[in-house]
């Protein structure tokens, strides 16, 4: 792991999911932290309170406002859409994952149905998000770029 340390977003209205993604992220040995919230309205208002996640990783299928508003919101605003978005979800469907790429997601993974699998999952994101690429730390500011 790099030494700077990041902050993960997780965007999860399931709370055994939550637990489940916790509880891998623990054997993973993953250090950075992890923020949980349950509902697209909260991870708006947490990136609009100043709050800059390094990583949001980000369910599709959530009540009041759905992962694909929340996606289409950060990638649609010049201070957000710099934060890579992995997109963590149950659905497998053609239409969700195009969507989700043509709405600028960095990733599109279909939850993993084992424990093994997820922990394998975690560590793969680990591995790319947290240890190989260099994330953007700041905000984008437009300047007629």
């Amino acid at each position: 792991m790099k030494d700077r340390p990041y902050t993960i977003l997780l965007v999860e209205d399931d709370e055994d999911d939550y637990l489940l993604f916790s509880e891998a992220i623990a054997e993973t040995n993953i250090t950075h932290e992890v923020i949980w919230v349950r509902d697209g309205e909260a991870v708006m208002q947490y990136i609009s309170d100043e709050h800059r996640p390094d990583l949001i990783i980000l369910d599709l299928n959530m009540p009041a406002v759905d992962g694909r508003d929340v996606l289409r919101q950060i990638k649609s605003d010049p201070l957000f859409l710099t934060i890579p978005v992995v997109v963590m979800t149950t659905s497998g469907a053609d239409e969700d994952i195009d969507f989700c790429y043509s709405m600028g997601a960095n990733s599109y993974i279909k939850k993993p149905d084992s424990f093994s699998n997820l922990l394998n999952t975690v560590k793969l994101i680990g591995s790319y998000w947290l240890d190989t690429v260099e994330l953007p730390r700041g905000k984008y500011v437009n300047e007629g770029v």
